[in-house]
């Protein structure tokens, strides 16, 4: 029972261990609309961030990797401001057609990159700054707008974008080193009674 428990709690530290987050960046410059705003050729950036245990085979697209859809994110526009997005955004890798992008989850693309790396990437790691052989707009993809809270995001046109996905190194504060006294007490408490009941199969093996 005791060999048990401590497998459990070194598969469970394991699985913590396993999972990380990870941000998706676009960078580029767009012309478009950003709600009634126009802009032409102004710098623009996407972020989007979620786990890397996330990332599945959408039942639209036997071909595809995905996030889910709605994953949070922000866009940045040069003269427009920040905002987060609102939308069913998902970031997909497509390694049939060797394209990255943003879409609408299990609906049209909205952001398309042409680059050899989507024949090897699954979503899960770090890469880039990646320049792709080509880039598509959601005018050309169909994918019409992306909601944000700067209004419906419009990019009609793209040039110089790249790709990069980060993932987050975990940082040690001061609260992280020094636990909490309930925390030690419940840790005390649970490596008594495992003491307790090694000391009982020991007795009872004699």
């Amino acid at each position: 029972m005791r060999l048990r428990t401590i497998g459990f709690c070194a598969l469970f530290a394991a699985g913590l261990a396993g999972a990380a987050t990870i941000t998706y960046t676009f960078q580029g410059v767009a012309t478009g609309t950003a709600g009634l705003t126009a802009f032409t050729n102004e710098p623009f950036t996407i972020s989007l961030t979620t786990g890397t245990s996330d990332i599945t085979t959408p039942s639209c697209c036997s071909e595809d990797l995905s996030t889910p859809g709605g994953i949070d994110g922000t866009v940045y526009i040069d003269t427009i401001g920040t905002a987060d997005l609102a939308d069913t955004q998902a970031v997909f890798v497509n390694p049939e057609e060797e394209t990255i992008g943003i879409w609408h989850y299990d609906e049209p693309d909205w952001l398309d990159i042409v680059t050899s790396d989507a024949l090897t990437y699954n979503l899960q790691t770090a890469i880039g700054p990646i320049t792709p052989s080509a880039a598509f707009g959601n005018v050309q993809m169909g994918g019409h707008y992306l909601q944000s809270y700067l209004g419906n995001l419009v990019f009609s046109s793209v040039s110089d974008v790249t790709f990069s996905a980060t993932i987050a190194t975990p940082s040690i504060t001061s609260d992280d080193a020094a636990p909490e006294p309930s925390t030690l007490i419940l840790l005390s408490i649970g490596l008594a009674a495992l003491a307790l009941r090694a000391r009982k199969l020991a007795h009872n093996n004699r």
